[in-house]
């Protein structure tokens, strides 16, 4: 009868994951227990970050830091420094703000989603990041280009595609490092979105320097 229990706890916690939420109340260092509600989050845990404007965000430093689903709430800030890695194996969301310093890394197992209740969101990689989905940035303002953000400065090779447009409105990419990509590249559907694309690229150097295919949403 023990080990009957003892199986089934741990199927249970394979399956279903734990839920972690940042509360800051000593200082910004990750690794600290009484800065979680809980034990210091790991692979199997759902994490969030909410506004933490008014106190602590957190910082991973020198450290290699794992979560399960991370989301980043509007208000809120994540920074990865000091050579740390940070491993997802569900999907990022960022509403808030995400900085990679560099010699760090973000592993992403699943895609990584910028702005989608937030325009003011970003995304800042000065380190390494590698997602093996789609990053998304498409903006809900139905202004073209406003937001939200991400650039990069560092390495950044995404596996999905990087989609920057819908019908409501458009993200803004500005590259100064290197960018790899094996699916396509998303705007919006319209002339002007076009143009803008052609300007910022070729004259204000917020482009990519590795893309694949060009294509245009309908």
């Amino acid at each position: 009868m023990k080990k009957l229990l003892l199986i089934t706890a741990v199927i249970f916690q394979s399956y279903f994951a734990l839920g972690a939420t940042w509360l800051g109340l000593i200082d910004s260092d990750w690794s600290k227990v009484g800065n979680w509600d809980g034990p210091v989050p790991g692979v199997g845990d759902d994490v969030v970050i909410p506004d933490c404007s008014g106190g602590n965000c957190p910082v991973i430093d020198g450290i290699a830091a794992s979560t399960k689903k991370l989301t980043i709430d509007e208000n809120a800030t994540l920074t990865l420094s000091g050579n740390s890695t940070l491993s997802s194996v569900d999907e990022v969301l960022i509403n808030g703000g995400f900085t990679v310093d560099p010699g760090s890394t973000l592993d992403a197992s699943k895609s990584v989603e910028v702005g989608k209740d937030n325009d003011n969101a970003t995304f800042e990689n000065n380190g390494n990041v590698t997602i093996a989905d789609d990053l998304k940035a498409e903006g809900s303002s139905g202004g073209m280009y406003d937001g939200p953000f991400i650039t990069n400065s560092g390495d950044m090779d995404v596996s999905g595609d990087l989609n920057l447009g819908n019908d409501d409105g458009a993200g803004t990419l500005t590259n100064s490092g290197t960018m790899s990509m094996i699916h396509t590249f998303m705007v919006p559907s319209s002339t002007q979105a076009q143009w803008d694309l052609l300007l910022k690229c070729f004259y204000m150097g917020q482009c990519w320097k590795e893309v694949v295919l060009l294509t245009l949403l309908v």
